[in-house]
């Protein structure tokens, strides 16, 4: 009987705890204060410096709105496995000196990769330096 008791234990933490839940997408996005986890995630991918001052918000009709230092995009979403994809259509400075120009649309989506209830995007600088930008989904 103890057998029994300690398999069904077992069983209920292996699938109890599995990371195949699906990842709800949708919400408001903000790059938050590091936490250790951050700062070992960051170490991991030997990132130099962090881009801050961003948000993003998924909506659940995979429309997009994404703001960031000097930019304010919009576009519609996609999840594809561990990566969102946001396919940029409207791309306008937030700067008021800057307006009068349009900003580029990028060609190819932003990528960013899913990590928990966290996405982050990676930019590479000149030579090896890599910047992150990590947003965290506000509760």
């Amino acid at each position: 009987m103890r057998k029994v008791i300690v398999l069904a234990l077992y069983i209920t933490i292996i699938f109890g705890c599995s990371s195949n839940k699906k990842f709800r997408a949708s919400g408001d996005y903000e790059v938050k204060s590091k936490t250790l986890g951050d700062r070992l995630f960051l170490h991991k991918l030997k990132a130099k410096s962090r881009i801050i001052g961003s948000s993003l918000n998924l909506t659940p009709d995979s429309t997009f709105l994404y703001i960031t230092c000097g930019n304010q995009m919009t576009g519609h979403w996609l999840q594809v496995s561990d990566s969102m994809l946001l396919y940029v259509i409207t791309n306008v400075y937030r700067s008021d000196s800057l307006k009068s120009s349009n900003a580029q649309i990028p060609d190819e989506p932003l990528i960013f990769h899913i990590r928990k209830a966290q996405l982050y995007r990676i930019f590479a600088s000149s030579g090896s330096d890599k910047s992150v930008e990590l947003l965290k989904k506000k509760n």
